[in-house]
């Protein structure tokens, strides 16, 4: 079996094109998780607003840390689908241990 880490998008609030601030946090986070050793795969979870592109393929874009399976998941619109989607994703990948990364906005939804 394996571990898992998502990472929760998190879009702009000031319509500005790139990776909100508070998604790079959660890639910096996860990459932090990777370097700790004994991760197989960190799915980044989020949709495109607009014409741009998705939050999970601009985390993926984002990340500097060490190699890893990276999993862009870029349908979903909220918390729920964030869930719903990666959990098809890393069970796939046989992961049966998760870690989350999300900002504060998101903790009381992922309890």
């Amino acid at each position: 079996m394996a571990r898992g880490v998502l990472v929760l998008g998190y879009h702009r609030d000031d319509g500005a094109p790139g990776i909100a601030p508070l998604a790079l946090a959660g890639v910096r986070a996860a990459e932090a998780l990777v370097r700790g050793g004994d991760v197989a795969v960190v799915v980044c979870s989020g949709y495109a607003r607009g014409d741009g592109p998705a939050e999970g393929a601009l985390m993926v874009d984002a990340w500097s840390g060490p190699p890893v399976e990276l999993v862009a998941e870029t349908a979903a619109r909220d918390t729920v689908e964030n869930a719903t989607f990666a959990l098809a994703l890393l069970r796939e990948r046989h992961v049966d241990r998760l870690e989350l990364v999300c900002a504060a906005s998101h903790a009381p939804r992922v309890r």
